[in-house]
């Protein structure tokens, strides 16, 4: 799971990626090469359980943040999205600490190039796919409907984030990267001063267009993670800041992906990351394919009534310790144990 930093010089960018990532060398801040940092995405509801049921290890969900280069562009082809094309999602700085460039604008010239970009590819997909198929090639039969549909919507000028997909479709077009269909969160990097005020017309669209976003000082979230706790306390209380947008951005990231969390706890407090709407046996392939080879049954039990109760013990004896079969759809905050054979 790997995000990819995106914006113009100066925007923020690699300042947002120290407030993330914490203090790195100080070269990131003059080269030129992608940076890549693992981020702990840190669960108070895990630690809580991990603590009551004397888990002897605790272990986060991580995620890739890469720190890429200013995208390159070139008078005929425009941004080069190259070091980016892997990325699983985007976040886009946007410079709002100042007057120098309209932030607004920066965004839809973006997405303007993600869609550009998208009909290059397409557009030749199509082509090849015609050609295979008159060639007689016709396992790429069901390939080529899905790659007309999104030629469709891109020349109406629309995302592929604004399109549906069967699992079948969705594997069909993931090895094509199309920039418009990756997840995409925006950070409104404003000046220090105005920490808690409202983002203007760039956070009216934001919100109005559905965009996940988070206003932040990135340079003060940097000095934020900076500080050691207890100066970090009073440090926020100066500004008025009642929590740190870090962590509101890594939620918002998580929740822009489509992911949930679910754990397990024993030995070790796991927490893991399943997309939205799957299944107890998908959510067993993610701890261990033979856990899901073997699957019998899942026992279940949610965060939720692990805080009203506080203990395993008590859930059971509320009859709140639930058994669930493979077609289970796990839900947030879901605590999982489930038993296989192999």
């Amino acid at each position: 799971m790997k995000i990819a930093l995106i914006g113009t010089p100066q925007s923020g960018k690699t300042t947002t990626f120290l407030a993330v990532a914490g203090p790195q060398s100080p070269h990131l801040l003059a080269d030129q090469k992608p940076h890549l940092a693992m981020i702990d995405f840190v669960d108070a509801r895990l630690k809580k359980m991990a603590d009551a049921e004397h888990s002897k290890k605790v272990t986060s969900i991580q995620f890739g943040l890469l720190d890429s280069p200013v995208l390159s562009a070139t008078p005929d082809k425009g941004l080069n999205f190259t070091q980016v094309r892997d990325a699983d999602a985007f976040t886009h700085v946007l410079r709002a600490y100042d007057d120098y460039e309209d932030p607004l604008k920066v965004f839809q010239e973006m997405e303007s190039d993600f869609l550009l970009k998208d009909l290059e590819v397409i557009d030749t997909a199509v082509k090849k796919v015609k050609g295979e198929l008159e060639k007689g090639r016709k396992e790429r039969e069901k390939e080529l409907p899905v790659l007309v549909k999104c030629q469709e919507t891109l020349h109406r000028e629309k995302s592929l984030r604004t399109l549906s997909f069967t699992p079948e479709e969705a594997k069909q077009v993931r090895a094509y990267g199309f920039l418009s269909q990756k997840p995409l969160l925006v950070i409104v990097n404003i000046s220090e001063g105005k920490v808690g005020q409202k983002s203007g017309p760039v956070g009216e669209y934001l919100t109005k267009s559905g965009f996940a976003w988070v206003s932040l000082s990135a340079k003060t979230e940097k000095e934020l993670f900076e500080l050691k706790e207890e100066e970090r306390a009073e440090f926020m209380a100066s500004l008025g800041i009642e929590k740190s947008a870090r962590d509101e951005f890594i939620r918002l990231a998580f929740e822009a992906m489509g992911l949930i969390s679910f754990f397990t706890v024993g030995e070790e407090a796991k927490a893991w990351s399943v997309e939205k709407g799957k299944s107890a046996l998908e959510a067993a392939g993610k701890i261990h394919s033979d856990i899901a080879r073997g699957f019998i049954r899942a026992e279940v039990y949610s965060y939720h009534d692990f805080e009203t109760h506080s203990s395993i013990q008590a859930l059971k004896e509320k009859g709140r310790f639930r058994l669930e079969g493979k077609e289970y759809i796990v839900q947030d905050g879901d605590v999982l144990n489930i038993k296989f054979s192999v």
